[in-house]
């Protein structure tokens, strides 16, 4: 969790600037945090001045980048609580796929925040083949999130649930602790295993 704290912890050693709370804005930049649109939620990153003319532009608001109140990062992350909701003025108005496509034209990064349903039924995620099928022997057939990453020579991978209490007793104990069938036996009528 720390390691999320970078920004946070510059402003604190380097700066000697304490923060408080700040939702899900960036710690240096603005926009850079979840925005309401009319169907949910989109994460918008904006890095510097760049691109956020080509964000002002995606949104038909280029009076915002000409503003001097915007001229910098700094300005714009300092005045963010009131930038968000001069955004969401725009966002709300168009849904999540709809704010994407606007700002996929003039490449600003973006991402829509999903729920789960959303996630499992990803169409990207499936084709990735992200999600893999296994069979529990209490819960039945159950999906499940495999590696977030392909790798070609050690792809590894999920094929099995994760074991029951005690259903590798005897294989640890008779492999790795050379106890013999017998053994095993009194331990489980003893109720040590």
């Amino acid at each position: 969790m720390v390691s999320i704290l970078e920004g946070a912890i510059a402003r604190w050693t380097v700066g000697g600037e304490l923060m408080g709370p700040i939702g899900s804005h960036n710690t240096n930049e603005s926009p850079f945090a979840a925005y309401k649109c009319k169907d949910g939620y989109i994460i918008i990153a904006t890095v510097g001045n760049e691109h956020w003319e080509r964000f002002c532009r995606a949104l038909g608001k280029m009076e915002w980048f000409h503003d001097p109140r915007n001229a910098t990062k700094g300005l714009r992350w300092a005045r963010k609580w009131e930038l968000a909701k001069e955004i969401e003025e725009v966002t709300t108005r168009f849904t999540v796929k709809e704010v994407g496509e606007m700002l996929d034209r003039e490449r600003v990064a973006n991402s829509p925040i999903l729920n789960i349903r959303q996630v499992v039924e990803d169409p990207h995620l499936k084709e990735r083949g992200y999600f893999v099928e296994i069979d529990h022997p209490i819960i039945g057939r159950a999906k499940l999130a495999g590696f977030p990453y392909k790798l070609s020579r050690t792809p590894g991978g999920i094929d099995r649930s994760s074991p029951l209490v005690g259903e590798h007793n005897e294989l640890i104990l008779g492999k790795y602790l050379n106890l013999g069938p017998d053994e095993v036996a009194r331990l489980k009528s003893e109720g040590a295993i």
